[in-house]
């Protein structure tokens, strides 16, 4: 499979948790489709200093080992239509399924408020959650390609 060289317009609503490794090594060869090059060079003029991958990352047959290709996902965030519209008698059972699933109170009450986003594999499980209850069709409170 090849990769696809990724333009500047593309990258322009990628988000990038914090701390994420940066690259800026323009000499890598898989440096075109490589979500952390970009993310270097996406950076805004106000942002002086935080990770970044070394150039001795890449190894003698020219693979870097931090190299991630870039993709496109869905995600969501924010899931307070979905509890809206559920049974009284499953909101608590579910609720209680959410919060061992998230951790604890804190980050549960972060992602149903959707200030944090949900990583496809967070959404999908809500999805089989929810529809383990019977709940077929739901729609996050946002969500984007």
């Amino acid at each position: 499979m090849e990769n696809k060289r990724i333009g500047i317009k593309e990258f322009e609503n990628t988000i990038i948790p914090d701390g994420w490794a940066r690259c800026f090594n323009e000499a890598c060869r898989q440096h075109d489709s490589c979500v952390r090059f970009k993310a270097g060079e996406a950076l805004s003029d106000n942002q002086t200093e935080g990770c970044s991958v070394y150039p001795k990352a890449v190894k003698k047959d020219g693979v870097c080992k931090y190299y991630k290709a870039y993709k496109t996902i869905r995600t969501a965030w924010g899931f307070r239509k979905i509890m809206e519209n559920i049974k009284v008698t499953d909101a608590k059972a579910i609720r209680q399924e959410l919060r061992l699933f998230f951790g604890n109170n804190t980050r549960y009450y972060r992602y149903f408020n959707g200030k944090r986003r949900l990583t496809e594999k967070q959404k999908i499980w809500i999805e089989k959650l929810f529809e383990s209850y019977g709940y077929a069709y739901m729609q996050f409170d946002e969500s984007v390609k």
